[in-house]
């Protein structure tokens, strides 16, 4: 590389892997309507019991197809795609939701634990 120029931006193999997972999960053929189901490959068992809902992992996932996208700007079209497929999904009951189920009801906490009436 001559003198004074910078390297190519590049994800890391670690984020091409995450990059390949995202592309997969927000390709796959599911349902977040009402009567659907996300995928298994959206977490819903994460972080219980107050983050254990796909929804979570969608919004999630769309800030790191952000910040991949900040650091090669030249795959925007994979970027969009990804993008388009999360956003099909958020305007979904699953995605909207407060009733949508949850893996842990039982496990939520009573009210006024996490913050005082």
């Amino acid at each position: 590389m001559p003198s004074g120029s910078s390297p190519s931006p590049a994800l890391s193999d670690c984020a091409c892997g995450w990059l390949r997972f995202l592309h997969r999960k927000a390709n796959v053929d599911d349902s977040w309507d009402r009567g659907g189901q996300p995928s298994e490959l959206w977490d819903a068992r994460s972080n219980p019991p107050m983050l254990s809902f796909p929804r979570f992992d969608l919004l999630d996932s769309s800030y790191a197809v952000a910040m991949m996208a900040d650091v090669t700007p030249a795959w925007r079209e994979v970027y969009a795609d990804i993008l388009d497929r999360l956003v099909e999904r958020h305007t979904t009951w699953w995605a909207a939701s407060s009733s949508s189920p949850s893996p842990s009801t039982d496990a939520l906490p009573a009210p006024g634990l996490l913050a005082p009436r």
